[in-house]
């Protein structure tokens, strides 16, 4: 055992980081080939945001995996623009941004590590869900934190992410994002007048199938979705006070309401935020103060 211990203190940090990153790639990429059902959700997620525009903005009947718009009325005035073009288009545009995002974002990699990381990237930009743009949330939410909106007018729950500048006591940051929302929410109810009441509506419904998304797939552990966010919640926590901004990934993986594989898309967040230097002129975290 002392062996064992003195083999781990003397472990290369960077070294024991790459490996990780592979085997997450690796495991990512495994996920999403092995998982065949996954086939037919290809630009199933980017047709939904399309048909947003193209139709009925929210049904009654709204179910977490059948081709329903579920986020908040400011999300659905975000896609807006794209959702002018053919729906061909829109789904391939949309991949592609994805794709070049995760591109980005895994760019720290070294290319051994990268190729199957961006080749999961690939796989769940085609699905294509949000986990890329929440990916990029946790990166530049630290130069710009009302950005955790995105969090909370998508998927709602992955806004406890946003706890670490409360957290940390950084007010202004608060404020900026509490005036950005409810701006935003002032200007969804004038452009689509009774989109929020129907929304809200849905939301208990989308709710109780959080439980069945945890055994829909069984490459994912079957974690119950209380439990993930009670984790997130302790763990957004003990990074804010440690100064340790690569949970946040963590934090997004827990919140993620439909238990899938393709949430380890938020994980490709992870290189940028260990990046030795900060991302594009982004400030990184401040130190947190020793607690009195």
């Amino acid at each position: 055992m002392r062996a064992i211990v003195s083999a781990i203190q003397q472990a290369d940090p960077a070294k024991a980081w790459r490996l990780a990153s592979f085997g997450v790639a690796c495991l990512a990429v495994a996920w999403g080939a092995i998982d065949l059902r996954y086939i037919g959700y290809a630009f199933g997620d980017s047709s939904v945001y399309w048909r947003a525009w193209h139709g009925p903005l929210y049904h009654d009947v709204a179910q977490l995996w059948n081709n329903f718009f579920i986020y908040a009325p400011p999300a659905a005035l975000a896609f807006w623009p794209l959702a002018q073009l053919p729906e061909a288009v829109f789904v391939v545009v949309w991949a592609a941004i994805g794709t070049a995002v995760y591109a980005w974002l895994l760019a720290p990699l070294p290319l051994s590590t990268r190729v199957p990381a961006l080749a999961a990237g690939v796989l769940f930009s085609l699905n294509g869900n949000i986990e890329w743009v929440l990916a990029l949330v946790a990166v530049c939410g630290f130069r710009w934190p009302a950005l955790w909106l995105v969090g909370l007018f998508t998927k709602v729950s992955p806004f406890v992410g946003f706890g670490w500048f409360v957290i940390r006591g950084e007010w202004r940051s608060v404020a900026w994002a509490a005036g950005l929302g409810v701006a935003l929410f002032a200007v969804s109810v004038l452009l689509l007048p009774g989109a929020w009441p129907a929304w809200l509506g849905s939301l208990g419904v989308l709710a109780s199938q959080t439980e069945a998304a945890r055994t829909l797939n069984p490459l994912m552990p079957p974690i119950p979705f209380a439990l993930r966010a009670a984790m997130a919640v302790g763990l957004v926590w003990w990074g804010a006070r440690t100064n340790r901004p690569f949970v946040l990934p963590f934090v997004l993986l827990l919140c993620q309401p439909d238990w899938q594989p393709w949430a380890l898309g938020f994980l490709a967040a992870l290189p940028r935020l260990r990046a030795p230097e900060p991302i594009d002129g982004a400030r990184l975290p401040r130190e947190v103060p020793a607690a009195v």
